[in-house]
């Protein structure tokens, strides 16, 4: 699908979703009546309540409440990056790419008994085109979600804390980038020279980094209170 046409679907997604609610509103109140579906007054009342409820696709009729008081959270995100360069590069260009990503993660001191110990599996689905690829040339891409545009399964890992917490141990299938080489900060960065991990770093030593990651383990310690 292009650029465009995602766009479309999901301008279409979200008018949609509003038409049943609206629709339901019109005439039973006594401020309601005369309202249309389309009504600015409905159309932001639905905005509010969408963008103030917690997570965006709602508690789906209690189910999400059930599956976390389990111990089992899902998540769902998107995110894509738009970008153009009217001047410079080899050639001018205007692309887009993105990244669906689906995580589940178990708690399984909840699931089984198993005290501090957390079940990790996620995958990951990449599309588009690179700006930098097909029109600029330059060394660090210039987006988030640059590349790497197939289907991928991210992590497959176990966490394990030890000793009142003071290590943790992890261990599967991880992506060294999530533990090294980060910061916070690095997210508020768009190109690749920085955002998420500085990307300068693997040019000189092999390093998994999302979506890209591989069989290890990783432990961290944690100094006692009584140390400090």
């Amino acid at each position: 699908m292009t650029p465009a046409g995602r766009l479309a679907a999901a301008i279409l997604w979200v008018v949609v979703g509003c038409l049943p609610s609206a629709r339901g509103r019109v005439g039973t109140g006594a401020g309601a009546s005369g309202l249309s579906p389309f009504s600015s007054q409905e159309l932001e009342a639905e905005a509010k309540s969408w963008f103030e409820q917690p997570y965006l696709t709602g508690n789906w009729g209690g189910l999400r409440t059930r599956l976390r008081d389990m111990g089992i959270t899902p998540s769902l995100t998107f995110f894509t990056d738009v970008q153009g360069n009217p001047v410079g590069g080899e050639t001018h260009g205007f692309r887009e790419s993105n990244n669906w990503g689906l995580d589940v993660t178990m708690d399984m001191d909840k699931l089984a008994d198993l005290k501090g110990s957390q079940f990790h599996v996620s995958f990951a689905l990449r599309s588009g085109t690179s700006l930098t690829d097909e029109d600029i040339g330059n060394v660090f891409n210039v987006a988030q979600t640059c590349c790497q545009h197939t289907y991928w399964l991210v992590n497959v890992d176990w966490q394990q804390r030890l000793f009142g917490d003071l290590l943790e141990l992890r261990g599967g299938r991880i992506a060294a980038g999530d533990d090294f080489m980060t910061s916070p900060l690095y997210g508020y960065f768009l190109q690749s020279a920085i955002d998420g991990n500085t990307g300068g770093i693997f040019f000189n030593v092999p390093m998994t980094v999302y979506p890209t990651a591989t069989w290890g383990i990783r432990a961290r310690g944690h100094a006692h209170p009584r140390s400090t």
